[in-house]
């Protein structure tokens, strides 16, 4: 028994020993992976990948994930590797790659797309990405209308500052009549939009110029955060800011302005800055009349998929069916425009003057 005790622990050193021998020092260590990342900074993948390797820590494994997933390195991407090592990390106590897994299974990035795996990943402590775990997990149950989820993740990831996400819970809030309330949906999107956050100022802005959403018209404020928006080029919002210097609600009149912004959607390829434009050219509005380069401006609006720039076409046409069609469109508006503070809009989209 004595000897074959003394054999074990023989066996036990010895192998304690070629361990020793293979292991890297943690000097090494630190030196392969400081070479790494000199390679990977400079872009040589390849020999950052190598020298990674020779680490084989969680920080190196979550580094060769990184470089895998990415698809712009054409010479070493591959999602399947990605996943291998981002699982690695995560196993490692790199709770960051909880998202990125969640993020390959949600994608389908190289393996079948698993939403109910990417949740489950979604939903762990992300470390530094949880803002984009928890943002992601309100926007997808958002999508589906899963409104229990979509306000529980939309609130978690509004709390830390996910500016979507807050912007998102303000339309819930603001808009969904099953989990409506006005007064809280408005403070998360005014907060986004406080925060420099386009999207958010140009929701504001319809809510405050528009009575249907429960919000005290305010037609200063509905300027001041479309003009914010515009300004930040959030496209949608350039034709606000337009129609606020044309008609001159919110701020005083001023064509200039007015050609400014929808020169800015012109530009930017959007149909309705072409309608507009095309408007005033027809009808010499604020330009001087050109009503061969307002058509012209009118059918590239139409052929983008602009209704009211087609039914204008068809109104100058001359066709009985199309102008028939576009005094029933008159009537709706005009209809329309009577529960709306928009109502200049109503009657200039549908060829309405006074």
């Amino acid at each position: 028994m004595k000897k074959k005790a003394i054999y074990i622990v023989l066996l036990v050193v010895v192998a304690l020993g070629i361990a020793a021998f293979f292991a890297v020092p943690p000097m090494l260590t630190k030196h392969y992976y400081s070479k790494a990342l000199e390679q990977d900074e400079a872009k040589n993948f390849s020999e950052a990948l190598a020298l990674y390797e020779k680490v084989n820590t969680v920080d190196s494994w979550y580094r060769m994930a990184d470089i895998y997933a990415d698809s712009t390195i054409t010479e070493s991407y591959s999602p399947s590797l990605a996943l291998t090592h981002y699982e690695k990390a995560l196993e490692g106590g790199k709770p960051e790659a909880a998202y990125e897994i969640g993020r390959i299974y949600y994608e389908g990035l190289g393996v079948e797309p698993d939403t109910i795996k990417a949740i489950s990943m979604f939903d762990l402590n992300a470390g530094d990405k949880e803002v984009s775990s928890k943002g992601t997990l309100a926007l997808h149950f958002y999508n589906a209308k899963d409104t229990l989820n979509a306000l529980k993740y939309g609130e978690l990831a509004a709390n830390l500052k996910d500016y979507e996400a807050m912007t998102k819970m303000g339309k819930m809030l603001i808009e969904w009549e099953n989990v409506k309330d006005v007064e809280r949906g408005l403070k998360y999107v005014t907060e986004a939009a406080d925060s420099n956050y386009a999207k958010a100022a140009y929701n504001l802005s319809c809510y405050y110029s528009n009575p249907h959403y429960g919000i005290k018209t305010n037609q200063d404020k509905a300027f001041k955060y479309a003009l914010q928006a515009a300004q930040a080029d959030y496209v949608p919002a350039y034709n606000t800011v337009f129609w606020s210097y044309y008609a001159g609600e919110g701020t005083p009149k001023d064509i200039n302005q007015a050609l400014y912004w929808v020169n800015k959607g012109c530009e930017a390829e959007d149909a309705e800055s072409y309608y507009y434009k095309g408007m005033l050219y027809y009808n010499g509005d604020g330009v001087a009349k050109d009503t061969k380069t307002g058509k012209e401006l009118l059918a590239k609006a139409a052929e983008m998929g602009d209704t009211d720039a087609q039914a204008m076409l068809d109104k100058i046409s001359g066709n009985a069916a199309a102008r028939a069609r576009a005094q029933a469109k008159r009537d709706k508006a005009l209809k329309d425009a009577i529960n709306s503070m928009n109502s200049a809009t109503f009657l200039y989209q549908n060829g309405i003057y006074f």
